[in-house]
């Protein structure tokens, strides 16, 4: 294998760590969301509709990042909590920088579905 190839490999694996990373929520921020959920936060999916009709987090409301900034209305009040989570934590972390610019105040990103404790 020429360098090329060690280099490819390279960046492959600084990608999956790069993704790996985004998706780090450390047990108290879980804590922290799952909390608010339980005293009412609005949990929100950001993923497709096919993604969330195949499983979701319960209690969870689709809001697909398409649709977000038409969305506040069934999201709710600009002062309520939102948790947001998606499949890696891409979208949930584009989904929060929209939020705010929609003028919400309090945001939390799960990142991830699978950072929800079963």
């Amino acid at each position: 294998m020429g360098i090329s190839g060690y280099l490819f490999i390279a960046l492959v694996i600084a990608y999956i760590a790069y993704i790996k990373y985004l998706g780090y929520r450390s047990p108290e921020q879980i804590k922290e969301m799952t909390e608010a959920v339980r005293k009412g936060a609005v949990l929100v999916d950001v993923r497709t509709a096919a993604e969330f009709n195949a499983g979701h987090i319960a209690g969870a409301i689709n809001v697909p990042l398409s649709n977000l900034s038409q969305s506040q209305r069934d999201i709710g009040s600009l002062e309520k909590t939102v948790v947001l989570y998606c499949r890696s934590g891409s979208r949930s972390r584009s989904a929060r920088g929209i939020l705010e610019r929609m003028g919400f105040k309090k945001i939390l990103d799960l990142g991830p579905m699978n950072n929800w404790p079963s």
